[in-house]
């Protein structure tokens, strides 16, 4: 187990800290003077009592990312700032959760792409409120970048696993090892630590995403911060495979027949909640109403189409059949082009024109383009109240969407064409 960096030994948090704090207030303050502070965005605002760079912030931040149209429905530019906000709150405690286990420099890079994503792609440009946003960081970030260039202030656990390798590969010189990180952003910096670190020149890494499997007898260390209380954790562990244990044994001394019996009945049990599910998934669908909705960008409130605008195809993709609606878009390669089912090629990303909030994707089925959109990236206004939701998940979506026939669709619709102009 490694000691934590001292507050003192790490002005990285220090200041991302203070940016974080001061976002929190520039979205209080706003509420507050505009008398929008209802009960329920009150109790949004309580992820900001939750200790920053863990994870219960980030919960608490998803929650008030997701939940804030529902309270804000009627000042467009508020919900702009508490969204746009939120974001810069979830990307700082993400560099904070960095910083723990990786360099300073990676958790700063990883803020810098998103600033800089945030300056170059608002083809409305930014407001008062972005600008002051982005300046909360740009105040600081000659005081990050040279901090994160100081030998005093290299991580432990980095330390740690540095003298590890070294030790090991000193008498091992053919030995393999691997490094395993719990986010694919922590997979890169680790790469590249090893790659800048000349201690460490004598390795050859690569990068494997998945499951790895251990070897047979190998060695594992486990090193980590004292702050994360893996002993504690690893205690627990370790009692419950004794319980396990004992009860594989327990199960093993059973009459045969009684095993079967007790088998028999939890698959019973399973069968029915089983059964209870598909019952209440098909309840839900049948309370879907018919009545349309609206679908707003999820960051800046531009309206995107009707809810009567998207169907299904194979159960599973939601495409836009609107042509107005892409005009509304900005489009870009997509870095992983793939195929994803039966002649459905993803090809492309879609992101509003207006704030390039992230949308979709685009995809081509039978020579056609459409955009294939996710719900939990836009607003639902329905349009008799103007009551606005979220949702992560189509199947939690309040509208029916009616499903496409592809062929039908072609035959009443053979000048179908979009022209897809790829930004770079």
């Amino acid at each position: 187990m490694v000691k934590p960096r001292s507050d003192d030994a790490d002005p990285f948090k220090t200041e991302i800290v203070t940016i974080m704090s001061e976002i929190e207030k520039i979205m209080g303050e706003r509420v507050h003077k505009q008398g929008t502070m209802s009960e329920g965005l009150a109790d949004l605002f309580n992820f900001t009592k939750s200790v920053k760079g863990t994870s219960s912030y980030e919960q608490g931040v998803e929650k008030f990312i997701s939940h804030s149209p529902e309270c804000v429905t009627s000042n467009d530019s508020l919900l702009r700032l508490l969204r746009t906000g939120g974001e810069h709150l979830r990307k700082y405690n993400h560099a904070l959760k960095m910083n723990k286990i990786c360099r300073i420099q990676d958790a700063l890079q990883f803020i810098k792409e998103f600033i800089e994503k945030e300056e170059s792609t608002r083809s409305d440009g930014l407001n008062e409120d972005d600008k002051q946003l982005i300046r909360l960081f740009k105040d600081r970030e000659e005081e990050l970048q040279y901090v994160s260039g100081e030998k005093k202030f290299e991580n432990p656990l980095l330390s740690k696993l540095e003298d590890v390798l070294i030790g090991e590969y000193a008498t091992k010189v053919n030995a393999h090892a691997i490094i395993f990180c719990t986010k694919r952003i922590t997979v890169d910096a680790m790469y590249s630590w090893i790659k800048e670190n000349e201690r460490l020149s004598f390795l050859k890494p690569e990068k494997i995403f998945g499951s790895s499997v251990r070897k047979k007898n190998s060695k594992f260390y486990m090193i980590a911060s004292t702050e994360f209380n893996f002993e504690e954790r690893d205690q627990a562990n370790k009692i419950r495979h004794q319980f396990m244990t004992k009860s594989v044994r327990t199960l093993s001394k059973l009459p045969k027949d009684q095993l079967k019996e007790e088998l028999l009945a939890l698959q019973t049990i399973d069968l029915r909640e089983r059964l209870m599910s598909e019952k209440r998934e098909r309840e839900r669908q049948q309370k879907r109403t018919e009545a349309p909705y609206k679908l707003l960008c999820g960051k800046c409130s531009e309206f995107s189409c009707f809810s009567t605008d998207v169907k299904v195809f194979n159960d599973s993709n939601h495409l836009i059949v609107d042509q107005e609606f892409y005009e509304k878009i900005l489009t870009q390669k997509h870095p992983k082009p793939k195929v994803i089912g039966d002649d459905i090629h993803k090809n492309g990303k879609v992101s509003c024109k207006k704030c390039n909030h992230d949308w979709g994707v685009i995809v081509t089925i039978s020579s056609m383009n459409f955009a294939v959109i996710k719900i939990v990236s836009f607003v639902l206004e329905k349009c008799a109240d103007r009551k606005r939701t979220t949702v992560k998940k189509w199947k939690e979506s309040p509208f029916k969407v009616e499903p496409l026939d592809i062929n039908n669709f072609k035959q009443q619709n053979p000048d179908w064409s979009i022209e897809l102009d790829y930004q770079q």
